[in-house]
């Protein structure tokens, strides 16, 4: 069983996680289901938020400032 909920096999709405099952089969009491989610709760959280990630290159509909100089040098007659 534990395999199964672990490969993401199980329905998880129907009797709930393995941590709950096992409560619900007497294979863990409250206090020990109680202290394992407290455990779980306190690891650190990573926040990627902060890790740097590159800048996309932005494209647009207008042509280049480089583009719009060279125009403006030529002229028709």
């Amino acid at each position: 069983m534990e395999r199964a909920f672990a490969a993401n096999r199980v329905d998880e709405t129907i009797a709930g996680d393995w941590e709950e099952v096992q409560l619900d089969l007497g294979m863990v009491s409250k206090l020990e289901l109680r202290q394992r989610r407290f455990a779980a709760a306190q690891r650190p959280v990573v926040d990627f938020s902060t890790v740097a990630q590159p800048k996309p290159e932005v494209t647009g509909f207008g042509s280049s400032s480089s583009e719009q100089s060279k125009k403006k040098g030529k002229k028709k007659k």
